[in-house]
Formats: structure tokens, sequence, C-alpha cells
């Protein structure tokens, strides 16, 4: 899970990546550092107008 989540390719094993290369969704799991963190900032701000430290 980790590989898909974070595009290290080591993790996920050469079946799966050809896989999911031929149906065109392995753009879908590469998230990078950046989307992370906008994700991260973007909960953090709505918990911390929702009161919720």
């Amino acid at each position: 899970m980790s590989g898909m989540l974070t595009e290290y390719k080591q993790g996920i094993d050469n079946p799966s990546r050809v896989l999911f290369n031929d149906l065109g969704i392995s753009h879908i799991f590469a998230v990078s550092g950046i989307h992370i963190g906008i994700l991260a900032v973007t909960i953090d701000s709505f918990l911390k107008i929702r009161c919720i430290p």
C-alpha cells in the first residue's frame, strides 16, 4: 500500500506495476509530498475552525 501511495516503485511488485500501467491508473496512486502537505493543512484548518484540537 505504501508503494502505491508514495510511488515508491520498489514497494510494488512488478506484475502489479505492469497491470497498473496497462490500465492507465498508475498516476492515481502517485501522491506527491506536496499533495499530502496540502491535504494535511486543509484537514488541520478544518479541525481548527470546528474547535477540535
